[in-house]
């Protein structure tokens, strides 16, 4: 193949992945094309394992509710029918209200400087629309399908991290710089929430 041949190739390829968050996503968050998802007693073992949590912390995100999370986006530049974010992370202020929003294919955090301002750089704007934590516990449940009771969220700031078995190191390494940044603020009350969706993005 000769060199303009391969540069075009390369031209080709970051356009497709540039106008689609989805790929993107794919390829870092490591999604397989044919997830189709785990059993409730694997979850529950991984988020042990993984991210040391008793079965009574783990929150799921009802996969019945994919209105807002994965087909809803929280950035004007996604398109609806598009977007459907494995990782990703929102913090909320003392009014519930959503003050920062990252998703994986937005590039790299580090690089981004994502972590270096309170709240969390936003890299795209969020969309000219309220979104408060009240209508995201809506969508969550724990291991027995139950709803989640709003009131256990009492910090100034909420901090919830969107994770799945899928994403691996990616998963992972999102929540322990998670928790980094929250030590790095002893000046603020913020509280971590760690959210499961394994059984939407099989959806």
């Amino acid at each position: 193949m000769s060199s303009i041949s391969v540069k075009r190739l390369v031209v080709i390829i970051l356009i497709v992945f540039i106008t689609s968050c989805t790929p993107i996503v794919g390829f870092f968050a490591g999604v397989p094309a044919n997830y189709k998802g785990i059993t409730q007693r694997e979850l529950i073992k991984a988020a042990q394992k993984d991210y040391k949590l008793e079965v009574s912390e783990i929150i799921l995100f009802d996969s019945l509710a994919l209105d807002t999370f994965g087909r809803y986006p929280f950035k004007k530049r996604y398109d609806k029918s598009e977007v459907k974010p494995a990782i990703q992370f929102a913090m909320y202020d003392s009014s519930n209200m959503l003050v920062s929003n990252y998703a994986t294919c937005e590039g790299s955090r580090k690089r981004l400087g994502v972590w270096e301002t309170f709240p969390p750089k936003n890299i795209n704007p969020l969309r000219d629309i309220k979104l408060t934590l009240d209508e995201e516990v809506e969508r969550w449940r724990n291991v027995n399908g139950e709803r989640i009771n709003p009131a256990k969220f009492t910090s100034d700031y909420k901090l919830v991290v969107y994770w799945g078995t899928f994403s691996g190191t990616f998963g992972k390494r999102m929540v322990k710089q998670a928790k980094k940044y929250i030590q790095s603020h002893p000046d603020k009350d913020i509280q971590l929430i760690l959210v499961n969706n394994d059984f939407i993005i099989a959806n």
